[in-house]
């Protein structure tokens, strides 16, 4: 399950959730043989596949590495009048558009979104090594696929985001819509 998560990241999504019920069983299991074990948490596949490909992404714009080239997306285009996220304005990337739903989930346009929605919402992408940046998006942020009854929180005076949900859904039950879930304080 762990074996080249970047070519998992474009399945469909129940290809997806047919490996995410075998990491729950085996959560279970472990549960089961070793309690002790239970407050353990195991990385979601989802967020493990979603931090990999960021990781590349950081590499073909960050690191500028030859080898990645073709995977660099050309910057966004300057807005013609001044807005509030302008600063962010040359760290982000256009988007490719995709006519179908399976180019959709492939890796251009899947992590073109999410790299622009990290570069709006935090300063991760101006570190200067790959370590800190991976660190920092383990620390910092997860990857959740979130149901519909959640609401994003406003920056706060301590920029986090927050999400609240409007029903109590349990952990593993969550799936919906994909959100960058900021969870630690800067």
């Amino acid at each position: 399950m762990e074996y080249s998560p970047l070519a998992w990241s474009s399945c469909p999504p129940s290809y997806l959730g047919l490996l995410d019920r075998v990491q729950a069983r085996a959560q279970r299991l472990a549960r089961l043989k070793a309690p002790e074990a239970a407050a353990q948490i195991i990385q979601p596949l989802q967020q493990r596949r979603d931090v990999a490909g960021m990781c590349v992404m950081y590499k073909a714009h960050r690191m500028q590495l030859l080898q990645l080239a073709e995977l660099r997306l050309n910057p966004r285009a300057r807005p013609s009048h001044s807005t509030r996220a302008a600063h962010n304005i040359d760290h982000q990337v256009t988007v490719p558009f995709a006519r179908t739903e399976h180019y959709l989930r492939s890796f251009l346009p899947r992590y073109g979104r999410l790299w622009n929605t990290l570069v709006r919402q935090t300063d991760l992408h101006l570190t200067t090594s790959m370590h800190a940046f991976k660190s920092g998006l383990l620390r910092r942020c997860t990857f959740n696929h979130l149901p519909d009854n959640y609401e994003e929180g406003l920056w706060g005076e301590t920029r986090t985001c927050c999400l609240y949900t409007t029903t109590p859904t349990p952990a593993h039950m969550i799936t919906g819509r994909r959100t960058l879930q900021c969870l630690l304080q800067q």
